[in-house]
């Protein structure tokens, strides 16, 4: 499966955008819980001084499923193009953060 994702800067209410939004068909509302992890001895997991990640690790809950990711974003010209995700599902994300 290939995931295409769109993201959209709001610069209004949620109420006032999501009534725009409306005209389209809505296909479904998913509720995701992220923890990324930092390794302070490693520069590659950390953001850097204006928040930006260039790789990541992180546990991911969604639909019931949970997955670590491993992800390296893809920049041109400072400009975030893509991620490269590597992941596999876990069964337990509250047990996945434990680890962790």
């Amino acid at each position: 499966m290939i995931e295409l994702e769109i993201l959209v800067e709001i610069n209004e209410l949620y109420e006032k955008a999501k009534s725009k939004l409306s005209k389209y068909n809505f296909t479904k509302e998913t509720l995701m819980e992220d923890i990324y992890f930092y390794d302070p001895l490693r520069q590659n997991l950390k953001p850097n001084e204006i928040g930006k990640t260039f790789e990541c690790l992180r546990i991911r809950n969604y639909d019931n499923e949970s997955k670590i990711t491993y992800k390296q974003d893809v920049y041109e010209k400072d400009v975030w193009q893509y991620s490269n995700e590597n992941e596999i599902s876990v069964d337990n994300f509250k047990e996945a953060e434990h680890i962790f």
